[in-house]
């Protein structure tokens, strides 16, 4: 059975003037929290100030992520770090997925590349993919060799991940969007979120949170 090790969040969990009590939320197993920051080449969610500051006071993880889109890949990275204003302990993540509201403004593979790219040189570390039915959608049961060389947060809601073939293991599994997929669906402090579980102890997530 899954755990809820990670939780993410953004405005759509957490409208202005609605309070999350991480305290209870760590209680209940949560060690981190990954929050959208940003969008295309310029939004930025404005819950994520609010919410970092929350989170990391109760002794969480903290992450950010960034929903890639069509736009220039330049523009979506200076969005990205602006908006997440990352320090040496923040997770880094770009989310890889169909724009469901506007497919054709998806995000390309041609683009992600060259966005982690981006980030690795600046950030001096590795950022982490986000992935899910994309992957199958663009490349079948064909594996990218480009992206397998970066480790994978992988939204599957099943029983079992059903991981894609350029992986052989994933890193973080969200195995619920808080509704569907095994439970639990909510975590205490929070109710009901997306949920990723790591195959391993809080320290040993804790020591790889970054790397």
């Amino acid at each position: 059975m899954p755990t809820a090790k990670v939780i993410d969040l953004s405005h759509h969990n957490s409208p202005i003037g609605k309070q999350f009590d991480f305290v209870k939320a760590r209680a209940d197993g949560c060690v981190g929290v990954i929050c959208k920051a940003s969008e295309g080449g310029t939004f930025r969610d404005s819950s994520y100030p609010l919410l970092r500051t929350s989170a990391t006071a109760a002794g969480l993880l903290w992450g950010a992520y960034h929903f890639g889109t069509a736009a220039k890949s330049i523009d979506q990275v200076s969005n990205f770090l602006n908006a997440a204003d990352p320090d040496d302990s923040t997770l880094m993540c770009l989310d890889f997925e169909e724009n469901e509201r506007s497919p054709g403004n998806s995000i390309t593979e041609g683009i992600a590349i060259e966005m982690l790219a981006m980030l690795k040189q600046r950030l001096g570390r590795t950022p982490t993919l986000y992935t899910g039915p994309y992957m199958y959608k663009l490349f079948g049961t064909k594996a990218s060799v480009a992206l397998s060389k970066y480790r994978v947060w992988w939204a599957r809601y099943s029983k079992e991940p059903e991981l894609h073939p350029t992986w052989s293991n994933y890193w973080l599994w969200q195995f619920t969007d808080g509704h569907n997929g095994p439970l639990p669906h909510s975590v205490d402090g929070i109710g009901n979120c997306d949920c990723s579980t790591y195959d391993g102890t809080s320290k040993q997530l804790q020591a790889a949170w970054i790397a």
